[in-house]
Formats: structure tokens, sequence, C-alpha cells
């Protein structure tokens, strides 16, 4: 997991814990288990809450869940047995100390994995730290890694976009940088800018994806040209154009900037987590990496000799040793 999503999964949780009375009730059932008489509705209203609250956890929650033994609080059976007029103490002992260590503990820990320069970067602007910051995801699938070229591509891409964009809202261009680098299921980029700025190169980019959706059955050279010519940061350079608002030079800088910085984002299979957010299709579907900008890793030499036959292994060395003695255009050294 990335660290973001890692951060994200543990606050979820968290926040379960804490707003569905959870550690209340076993609290309840562990110190004071004379009271507990009959059927308890606000124990069992608690685990009804937390049940709610656990079919929306994300697949990064899910994996604090396991990894902090917190999967018990899912099974009905046990809570049942909590709301009788015996509870078995011994029982939940050590449910009721994964909670309290969780609520107690894993605010920390997400302390420890926010990335400072955001946060004071953002007081400093007096602007929440997700105003200030864009989130590149290079998306990558099971056993597939990306090249460097990928990474260059996609972080020119950004940087392209953003300074087409500090033009257009008449901000400084040279104001964006990358704070934080992180992998994981993907690669991803947190990239520092003006608030304002960057606020627009994500409405451009989501503007981008919903034209990717809609064009979804087009080549990728046709998609790019119909996504590009369609995107109303465009449009309103033309009118600022004519309005003799943005001088022709200028207005022709944007153009340029928007439309090269989109192609190559989009050649390098890039994308903003706010595009997941933003439909019902899973990005990553959609948006691809051209296959030459992914690999697969280079094969270890032992698995590759492995895969060879005796008779294919003697070929191989005789081919080698031919070559040895043999140099550039089949001369003989």
């Amino acid at each position: 997991m990335r660290r973001q999503e890692i951060i994200d999964g543990t606050l979820q949780v968290v926040a379960a814990l804490r707003e569905t009375g959870v550690k209340d009730a076993l609290q309840k059932i562990v110190n004071h288990p004379e009271i507990v008489q009959g059927t308890d509705e606000e124990i069992l209203e608690a685990y009804r809450r937390y049940i709610l609250a656990a079919q929306r956890y994300s697949p990064a929650a899910n994996r604090v869940v396991a990894a902090f033994d917190l999967e018990s609080l899912e099974k009905g059976k046990l809570w049942v047995m909590g709301s009788g007029s015996q509870p078995h103490r011994a029982e939940f002992f050590p449910m009721f100390r994964a909670v309290t260590f969780a609520v107690e503990f894993l605010p920390k820990l997400v302390v420890l994995l926010e990335q400072e320069a955001i946060t004071d970067f953002a007081a400093e602007m007096g602007e929440p730290p997700r105003n200030t910051v864009l989130t590149l995801l290079l998306p990558e699938g099971d056993r597939e890694f990306s090249k460097p070229q990928r990474l260059a591509d996609a972080l020119l891409a950004t940087a392209t976009l953003y300074e087409a964009v500090a033009l257009f809202e008449r901000q400084p261009e040279n104001t964006l940088s990358v704070v934080a680098c992180d992998s994981g299921s993907d690669k991803s980029f947190d990239l520092l800018g003006v608030a304002k700025v960057i606020a627009t190169v994500k409405e451009l980019l989501l503007s981008v994806w919903d034209r990717v959706m809609f064009f979804r059955e087009k080549q990728f050279e046709q998609r790019l040209e119909l996504v590009a010519s369609s995107l109303p940061i465009l449009e309103k350079v033309s009118k600022l154009v004519e309005e003799r608002s943005m001088g022709p030079e200028e207005g022709e800088m944007v153009r340029r900037g928007v439309i090269e910085g989109v192609g190559k984002f989009l050649y390098a299979g890039a994308m903003i987590p706010e595009m997941a957010a933003h439909s019902q299709f899973e990005p990553r579907k959609l948006i691809a990496a051209e296959p030459k900008l992914l690999t697969s890793g280079a094969l270890p030499a032992s698995d590759s000799e492995k895969s060879l036959t005796e008779e294919e292994r003697i070929l191989l060395d005789e081919l080698t040793k031919k070559a040895a003695r043999y140099g550039d255009g089949g001369k003989r050294r």
C-alpha cells in the first residue's frame, strides 16, 4: 500500500471505532458485566453501527483491521453472547484490548506518516493541505513496473499543465515542487503548488477524464484529438483573447501547454485520486500507459537457464563460443 492509502485507511477505522460506540460497549461488558441484564440493546446497537461502517471500509482499511486484530468485531455471535445475561468476559478481553490500542495509538501512527513539508507549507499559506497538493498516480498491474521514462513523462506533463494554468490564472509559474513520492500497488508523487493553480489543474484533469470516458471506444490518437479540442479551459482562453483580456501570444502559449501536457499525461497513463471519486468507472481500466513505458522486470539468469532443456543449453553454449570467435561483420578476429 502507498503511504496515503495507509493514512486514509487508518483514519477510516479509527473514526468507525470512535463514532459507533464500540469501545464503550466493550468496556461495559468487560468492566461491568453485572449491569448487563437480558439482551442489552445498547451493545447490539453499537455492533449494528460498526457493521454498517465496516461495510464501507476501503481495501486499505480492511488491511489495517486485519493487521491490528480487529476482525473479531464483525462476529455477530460474539456480540450476542456479550449482550446476554451472563457475558463471558474472557472472550472480550482481547477484543477490548485491540480496540483500545487502535483508538489510542493509530492516530499517533498517522502523525508519523504524514508529510511535514506539506502541512507546514499549507499552514504558511493559510490553506488546508489538500488545497495545495496535487497527487499524481501511476497505476501498475500485478508484476508490472514503470520504466524511468514513464515517470519522467508524467512529471513533465504535470509541470507543463501547471505552468500553462499558472499563466492562465496570472500566477507565478515556477512554483511547483515534488515534496513526496511513494510506491506500493502504484507509484505516486505529491506535488506542492499555489492553491488556485492546483485547483484549476485538478478541474482540468477531471474534464479530461470526463472526455476520456465519453470517447473510450476511440483509438488513442483520435481520443486525444477529441479530448483536447473540447476542453473548457481552451474555450475560456479563446474568449479571453477575443475580449482582449489576454494577448494572442499568451493565449497560444496556454493552448500549447494544455494540449501538450494532456497528451503526455494520457500517454504516460497517469491519473489523480479525484478521478475515481468523480465517476462510477474505474480510471485505471480506461487510462493505461503505452506498453513500451512498462516492464515486467528482468528475469533472473538462474530462472532463464532452468527453462532451457539440456539440448537447448548445449546449443546456447556453442553459439556463445562461436560469437566469441567472430567480431563485427562476421569477420574472424
